[in-house]
């Protein structure tokens, strides 16, 4: 089969070269999925450039996650059959005309969804439901602010946080963006560019601040302004801190200073529990 290797790191249009490799073959409790299409997600790129420390040795294969059709199924797997149409995690591997991965990380998709809206429902919007849904739990009513709110994970942020009745904050750095997100129905469009958040919040909520904050990286938040536009009992949850290299997630609850993170990456790894710290 084909697939698209990293063989270094630095400038996309050098780094990859297309290579013939052996079809991998399922094990016990893996599929095996034809490729029709991969995502193209920010830890693909953090990987490319050598800044995400879990991706493979180069040459190898990367890729998060793919759509496709199941082309051969391992023993011991019970809720797929070849010919399913899929969405996938696959954490690596995605780079080529077939990628193997756990049935765990597999979903059926019916034929009307297409290669981008598939990707999308695995990395990005997993990752959008398990910040907002199982680390946050938001409520309705609840006010939450999103930083980078026209990217993949906080368009799934927001449609999530639209969805559950609470009153969403995007902010964003482009005018073109600020259009897209009010086509999304957000409540407040704020371009960062242009007005000043922090101030823009405590105006529209009279002091009171938000409930939550998403933030990709957490450049945005410094100590003075968590206290003051998220006072109370509320919390902060950041993705994609680039510091770290790598994908991590924090809560933040002001008054009692208690914090706790996440490597997404653990939740791939074998799809064990997270490990907390």
């Amino acid at each position: 089969m084909k697939a698209i290797y990293l063989i270094k790191h630095g400038d996309a249009d050098e780094a990859f070269e297309i290579r013939e490799t052996p079809m991998p073959v399922p094990r016990p409790g893996e599929v095996l999925i034809k490729v029709e299409g991969f995502g193209l997600n920010f830890a693909d790129v953090m990987a490319r450039r050598g800044m995400y420390k879990e991706a493979p040795n180069v040459p190898g294969l990367i890729g998060y996650d793919v759509c496709g059709t199941i082309e051969m199924v391992g023993s011991s797997v019970k809720h797929f059959a070849e010919g399913d149409r899929v969405a996938a995690m696959t954490r690596f591997g995605g780079y080529a005309e077939y990628a193997l991965t756990d049935e765990r990380a597999v979903t059926k998709i019916p034929n009307n969804i297409n290669i981008a809206e598939a990707t999308t429902l695995t990395t990005q919007y997993c990752t959008a439901y398990y910040g907002a849904a199982e680390m946050i739990n938001l409520h309705p009513g609840d006010r939450v602010l999103i930083h980078s709110a026209a990217g993949g994970v906080g368009t799934g942020l927001m449609q999530y946080a639209l969805w559950k009745g609470c009153e969403v904050f995007a902010t964003t750095g482009s005018d073109s963006k600020v259009e897209l997100l009010k086509a999304q129905k957000a409540h407040h469009v704020i371009n960062t560019r242009t007005v000043d958040f922090d101030d823009y919040i405590d105006e529209q909520t009279k002091g009171d601040g938000v409930d939550v904050i998403f933030d990709r990286g957490g450049r945005r938040l410094h100590p003075t302004w968590i206290f003051h536009s998220c006072s109370g009992w509320k919390n902060c949850l950041l993705w994609g801190r680039e510091h770290d290299l790598c994908y991590q997630y924090f809560f933040y609850r002001p008054h009692c200073a208690s914090i706790r993170h996440l490597s997404p990456c653990s939740i791939y790894d074998e799809f064990k529990k997270p490990d907390w710290g």
